[in-house]
């Protein structure tokens, strides 16, 4: 069973006046299944997804220098916001990496021979359209494909993990 936070989009990190979204997950079958080749460091029996997507001012179908502009800066709030998320958690004793959304590959550890896609990890846990192609793309029931999806996993309880991210958010404003 999945944990959803409702998260007030004034209440995320710089998220200005676009919406946010946070929600926290059991692992996809596929990253159950190719752990050890996704994070070959993992060494904790529990893993939890945490999923944030931030909603871009233009779809993600294309490749512009605007568009590219867009995503860099969805990127760098998503690992600002994830570093400091990840290492409180790691500080308490439960590991925790943030798989980067431009490569797929761990961040905080070594990268396996599998990357993990962010798009397929978010279709899968919250039943939206995959639209596939150069870039895969999940698609948001109202944002379409003007989402920016960045995941982390940890081995933390769901409400340790929520009580993280609730700290680092109004740290972070």
């Amino acid at each position: 069973m999945s944990k959803i936070l409702s998260i007030p989009t004034q209440n995320l990190p710089t998220a200005g006046d676009r919406p946010s979204q946070i929600s926290i997950h059991p692992p996809t079958p596929f990253l159950r299944d190719n752990l050890t080749r996704i994070l070959p460091e993992w060494n904790s029996d529990e893993i939890r997804v945490v999923v944030r997507l931030q909603r871009s001012r233009f779809p993600l179908t294309k490749s512009t220098p605007e568009i590219e502009a867009e995503k860099q800066q969805l990127r760098d709030r998503f690992l600002n916001f994830a570093f400091e998320v990840a290492s409180e958690l790691n500080r308490r004793g439960w590991m925790t990496d943030i798989i980067d959304p431009k490569t797929g590959y761990p961040m905080l550890s070594k990268p396996g021979e599998l990357h993990h896609s962010d798009a397929a990890t978010v279709a899968t846990l919250l039943n939206f359209p995959l639209q596939r192609g150069l870039c895969s793309l999940a698609l948001h029931p109202d944002w379409g494909s003007a989402l920016y999806p960045g995941v982390f996993m940890s081995a933390a309880p769901s409400d340790r993990i929520a009580e993280v991210i609730s700290a680092v958010q109004n740290k972070l404003i």
